[in-house]
Protein backbone atom coordinates (compact mmCIF):
# COMPACT_ATOMS: atom_id res chain seq x y z
CA UNK A 1 0.00 0.00 0.00
CA UNK A 2 1.38 3.76 -1.13
CA UNK A 3 -0.27 6.94 -1.37
CA UNK A 4 -1.55 9.65 0.55
CA UNK A 5 -4.97 9.72 2.04
CA UNK A 6 -7.34 10.01 -1.30
CA UNK A 7 -9.35 7.44 -2.45
CA UNK A 8 -8.16 3.81 -3.02
CA UNK A 9 -7.34 2.53 -6.13
CA UNK A 10 -6.56 -1.18 -6.48
CA UNK A 11 -3.87 -2.23 -8.95
CA UNK A 12 -4.00 -5.55 -9.98
CA UNK A 13 -0.86 -6.93 -11.85
CA UNK A 14 1.76 -9.58 -11.93
CA UNK A 15 4.13 -7.82 -14.15
CA UNK A 16 6.76 -5.64 -11.71
CA UNK A 17 7.39 -2.97 -13.75
CA UNK A 18 3.85 -2.30 -15.39
CA UNK A 19 2.86 -2.66 -11.75
CA UNK A 20 5.07 -0.17 -10.35
CA UNK A 21 4.35 2.49 -13.43
CA UNK A 22 0.72 2.30 -13.19
CA UNK A 23 0.69 2.62 -9.22
CA UNK A 24 2.95 6.09 -9.47
CA UNK A 25 0.91 7.15 -12.08
CA UNK A 26 -2.24 6.76 -9.89
CA UNK A 27 0.24 8.15 -6.93
CA UNK A 28 0.86 11.40 -8.77
CA UNK A 29 -3.10 11.49 -9.27
CA UNK A 30 -3.59 11.42 -5.53
CA UNK A 31 -4.73 7.74 -5.50
CA UNK A 32 -3.81 5.52 -2.53
CA UNK A 33 -2.49 2.01 -4.08
CA UNK A 34 -3.20 -1.15 -2.93
CA UNK A 35 -1.82 -3.95 -5.30
CA UNK A 36 -2.44 -7.61 -6.16
CA UNK A 37 -0.99 -10.17 -8.54
CA UNK A 38 -3.96 -12.30 -9.23
CA UNK A 39 -7.59 -12.19 -10.07
CA UNK A 40 -8.00 -14.22 -6.53
CA UNK A 41 -5.62 -12.22 -4.40
CA UNK A 42 -7.33 -8.86 -5.83
CA UNK A 43 -10.97 -10.26 -4.82
CA UNK A 44 -9.78 -10.82 -1.71
CA UNK A 45 -7.91 -7.45 -1.12
CA UNK A 46 -11.52 -6.01 -2.39
CA UNK A 47 -13.23 -7.08 0.18
CA UNK A 48 -11.27 -5.60 3.05
CA UNK A 49 -11.59 -2.20 1.48
CA UNK A 50 -14.65 -0.12 1.58
CA UNK A 51 -13.76 2.56 0.38
CA UNK A 52 -12.22 1.20 -3.14
CA UNK A 53 -12.74 3.58 -5.97
CA UNK A 54 -10.83 2.22 -8.94
CA UNK A 55 -9.64 -0.94 -10.05
CA UNK A 56 -7.04 -1.27 -12.54
CA UNK A 57 -6.15 -4.47 -14.08
CA UNK A 58 -4.47 -6.20 -17.22
CA UNK A 59 -6.61 -8.95 -19.10
CA UNK A 60 -3.95 -11.59 -18.70
CA UNK A 61 -3.32 -12.49 -14.83
CA UNK A 62 -1.79 -16.13 -13.81
CA UNK A 63 -5.18 -17.11 -12.88
CA UNK A 64 -7.77 -15.42 -15.46
CA UNK A 65 -8.78 -12.60 -17.37
CA UNK A 66 -9.16 -9.23 -15.86
CA UNK A 67 -12.03 -8.85 -18.06
CA UNK A 68 -13.80 -11.51 -15.67
CA UNK A 69 -11.79 -10.12 -12.93
CA UNK A 70 -13.92 -6.13 -14.05
CA UNK A 71 -17.13 -8.63 -13.89
CA UNK A 72 -16.53 -10.04 -10.89
CA UNK A 73 -16.31 -6.83 -9.06
CA UNK A 74 -19.07 -5.34 -10.97
CA UNK A 75 -21.58 -7.95 -10.14
CA UNK A 76 -20.05 -7.87 -6.30
CA UNK A 77 -21.11 -3.65 -6.30
CA UNK A 78 -22.93 -2.97 -8.51
CA UNK A 79 -22.97 0.82 -9.71
CA UNK A 80 -20.77 1.44 -6.65
CA UNK A 81 -17.44 1.31 -8.27
CA UNK A 82 -14.64 2.28 -11.21
CA UNK A 83 -13.44 -0.71 -13.10
CA UNK A 84 -11.14 -0.33 -15.80
CA UNK A 85 -9.37 -3.27 -17.43
CA UNK A 86 -6.52 -2.91 -20.43
CA UNK A 87 -5.09 -5.29 -23.05
CA UNK A 88 -0.92 -5.50 -22.95
CA UNK A 89 -0.35 -7.07 -26.62
CA UNK A 90 3.48 -7.47 -27.33
CA UNK A 91 4.42 -6.11 -30.29
CA UNK A 92 5.96 -8.63 -32.79
CA UNK A 93 9.60 -8.22 -33.29
CA UNK A 94 11.62 -7.03 -36.49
Amino acid sequence: MSGGPGPTALVVEYDPFVLATLSRILEDAGYRVLSAPTSRAALLLAETVPDLALAVTGDLLPDGHGSELVTGLADRWPGSRRWLCFLAVPLPSK
